[in-house]
């Protein structure tokens, strides 16, 4: 028997998804949450361990660290926009679907990176940004993602709605 790649496995996650969306109600986009889990689970997983490893570089005071900052920006917005050009060029979705992909994604990872901040930094303004980081990632997180859904160059109005195929493996 031959031995299933991680990709392939994720696939028919997604068409097994697929199947399940037609048989419940949909809650955002035409998409079930579990859809958008399946996802973007491993891009919300690195960008919090990469955040997480960061925010403990700066409060550690290790040299260097504070130019971890803006690079943590970078690599935030770069994930965000594979993410829209991945849902919107190789799984045919909607521009709707990549920025509430994106958005869902930047508010699990925001999540992740404010309670991050609160452990490691101990200060009084950490607690307003459990809320305020989740939010502005999001919406960096959406809008990202719509613009690389954007820059795929294979965005239809008429998105496919069957699946993942034979060919996307």
């Amino acid at each position: 028997m031959e031995e299933t790649t991680y990709e392939h496995r994720t696939t028919l996650k997604l068409a097994e998804a697929r199947v399940a969306n037609v048989q419940r109600s949909t809650l955002i986009c035409g998409r079930d949450l579990e859809w958008y889990l399946l996802v973007t689970k491993s891009w919300v997983v690195a960008l919090s361990c990469a955040g997480v490893v960061f925010i403990a570089a700066r409060a550690f005071e290790i040299p260097g660290a504070s130019a971890l900052d803006g690079s943590l920006f970078i690599i935030k917005t770069f994930c965000f926009i594979w993410i829209g050009s991945k849902i919107s060029g190789r799984y045919r979705e909607p521009l709707c679907v990549a920025a509430c992909a994106g958005g869902l994604a930047g508010i699990g990872a925001g999540m992740v990176l404010a309670f991050a901040r609160f452990m490691f930094v101990q200060q009084a303004w950490t607690l307003f940004n459990l809320i305020t980081e989740p939010v502005i990632t999001g919406a960096i997180g959406a809008g990202m993602a719509y613009i690389g859904g954007l820059a795929s160059g294979r965005f239809s109005r008429e998105a496919s709605r069957e699946g993942p195929t034979v060919s996307d493996l």
